[in-house]
């Protein structure tokens, strides 16, 4: 415990992680690097410490990556006062780590003499719904070996929705083209920074990235398509049967989660792989439900067999 208390009451210390159930515990916030100054390497430095520290991320639970170093800073200095050395981009940079990161915003500034330009990085509130409205932050791509150095890329899942925050970064002193690959489904992308609508993307989304510069998207799933790693909803309706089926598609692995006839739910929790044929009697009738799939679609074959005999087949793209 001294230890602990030692540490925390150091200035200016990386805090280190081998206390953090302790800080949680006892703390909703806390220091977990040293002072950040406009100084590119120290940016370096919380891409690290962020990504060591985003298992502890959530409401409650603040690893602090230390103030904002834009706009005006040192004014109370009269010799030392400057404008940050950052350039747009890298300061564009800052904002899209520290709120996919979930960091305290707490910013170093001076709110009198600096530019529109720095309000309006600081008050995007597109952005600023990252940093206060997302869950599972964690970087996914870490420049390390066997793959792009010098690419960081983030990932965030926004609570109670099927849609995520995507943040790529260019931390070299070179343009890049920097590629997340999702592999499967199809994402309807916006950037939030300048809340423009890109389009769909299969498989995989690509930007060109200045020098130490960044992006910041919310990927939506598109309806009727496949989402990565989550349940994703086919409705439909045939005669006498409507319902919405949920599958998940893990090689030829489906699952139903449930199906409604004249009120009655059928086949809650079953597992189906492809090819195999589900039976389900229900007063009125009896359906009969299949699957076929392959990497590049799902083929629903619904029968209804009451009083009038109908089969319907539906073949989804992913």
């Amino acid at each position: 415990m001294v230890d602990v208390l030692a540490e925390e009451l150091l200035p200016c210390g990386e805090a280190q992680i081998s206390f953090a159930d302790h800080r949680q515990q006892h703390a909703d916030m806390w220091r977990i690097s040293i002072d950040v100054w406009d100084e590119w390497d120290d940016v370096e430095r919380v891409f690290e410490l962020a990504h060591h520290w985003s298992p502890f991320i959530g409401d409650g639970s603040w690893p602090d990556a230390d103030m904002l170093p834009l706009g005006q800073l040192k004014v109370h200095i009269p010799e030392e006062r400057r404008e940050t050395h950052f350039t747009l981009e890298e300061q564009k940079s800052i904002m899209t780590l520290w709120c996919m990161a979930r960091s305290p915003l707490m910013w170093g500034g001076d709110f009198l003499t600096s530019s529109k330009e720095t309000f309006d990085l600081l008050r995007n509130s597109a952005v600023l719904e990252v940093q206060k409205n997302s869950e599972n932050n964690r970087q996914i791509y870490h420049g390390y070996s066997g793959e792009v150095p010098g690419q960081r890329i983030w990932f965030a899942d926004i609570p109670d929705s099927r849609n995520h925050y995507l943040a790529l970064f260019n931390v070299t002193d070179e343009p890049q083209t920097v590629t997340f690959e999702f592999l499967e489904g199809r994402y309807q992308v916006q950037d939030l920074w300048t809340d423009t609508d890109l389009g769909v993307y299969s498989e995989s989304f690509t930007r060109e990235l200045p020098a130490h510069g960044s992006g910041l998207y919310r990927m939506s799933p598109v309806k009727g398509e496949v989402e990565l790693a989550d349940p994703f909803p086919f409705p439909y309706e045939i005669d006498a049967v409507s319902g919405s089926f949920t599958l998940r598609l893990n090689d030829t692995v489906l699952r139903n989660t449930g199906m409604c006839m004249n009120g009655y739910d059928m086949m809650r929790g079953s597992r189906v792989h492809s090819g195999r044929k589900v039976e389900c009697r229900v007063p009125g009738g009896q359906v009969n439900v299949w699957f076929q799939a392959d990497r590049e679609s799902i083929q629903i074959n619904t029968q209804v067999q009451n009083q009038t005999d109908s089969t319907v087949c539906r073949t989804y793209c992913l």
